[in-house]
């Protein structure tokens, strides 16, 4: 629903955008560039206003790097992609110019101690920053399709004479594509947030037992084997459990471990005392 979308805007945009007379450089510049974006960045502004600031930022830089390697990787195994050099040129630099400037905005300069651990924040006014900067590209780039070859409306006007839907209908098909993205993407934000969900669950709550306990103040029983065992301080160890894909932590005492007979590939039932809900 949400590539539908983004789909029936671009289609209409440009068809729009044909009839209006407008060159396809121009086209391809501004509309089509901004179109095919905007399933990621309406994720991205959904999530953010819905409190989730990480999976915006994560779908933010994520988009740009399977638009870049998986996309174009794609197409060039498929077949040949014709490249014009200055073209590429100065996109490449653009494009690196603009992932240096992202981490360097990252960088919480007033607590470079942290950096690694606390991580940074980033102000609004790097938002404005960065809103001012596309201003500028799309201008400078319209700029530069007007003295491009091929940058002139004719091709703009035969395509319109083709168009056979009314403007009307034409806004009307853009408002769906618009409603179709606003809504996919906040089925996506929230299917997202919910696969996101982490149990943590301390070592420390964490018991064993040899077989399945029937009378038991604790609900949370699992069917687990042991993975490995490991020291876990002078008289106690820490043992991982498999459960299924995942694993378990639990820190007993030698003394627990040799009376159960537990060693690696021993089945057994983990009691959980508690779980947290990390987000």
């Amino acid at each position: 629903m949400l590539a539908k979308g983004a789909d029936i805007l671009v289609d209409q945009a440009v068809s729009l955008s044909n009839r209006l007379g407008v060159p396809k450089l121009l086209i391809g510049a501004t509309v089509v560039s901004i179109g095919t974006t905007l399933p990621e960045a309406a994720v991205s502004v959904l999530a953010a206003v819905q409190g989730a600031p990480g999976l915006a930022l994560g779908n933010a830089v994520g988009s740009i790097i399977a638009d870049t390697g998986l996309i174009l990787g794609l197409a060039i195994l498929i077949g040949r992609v014709p490249t014009e050099r200055q073209l590429v040129s100065r996109q490449s630099w653009i494009q690196v110019s603009s992932a240096l400037l992202l981490v360097l905005v990252c960088v919480p300069y007033l607590a470079l101690r942290g950096m690694f651990t606390d991580g940074g924040r980033l102000p609004q006014s790097v938002g404005i920053l960065f809103l001012v900067l596309l201003g500028l590209y799309l201008w400078r780039t319209v700029s530069w399709s007007r003295t491009a070859p091929g940058g002139g409306s004719e091709e703009a006007a035969e395509e319109a004479e083709g168009e056979a839907s009314a403007p009307l209908v034409t806004l009307a098909w853009l408002a769906l594509g618009v409603v179709m993205v606003v809504l996919a993407s906040n089925v996506l934000i929230a299917a997202v947030k919910e696969t996101a969900l982490r149990l943590r669950i301390p070592a420390r709550d964490v018991s064993l037992c040899l077989s399945a306990p029937q009378d038991s103040s604790i609900l949370n029983i699992l069917a687990v084997t042991v993975e490995e065992i490991e020291a876990g301080g002078a008289s106690r160890l820490l043992l991982k459990l498999r459960l299924g894909e995942q694993f378990l932590l639990a820190r007993l005492t030698r003394k627990s471990v040799v009376k159960l007979g537990l060693q690696v590939g021993s089945r057994a039932y983990a009691q959980i005392k508690s779980v947290a809900l990390l987000e």
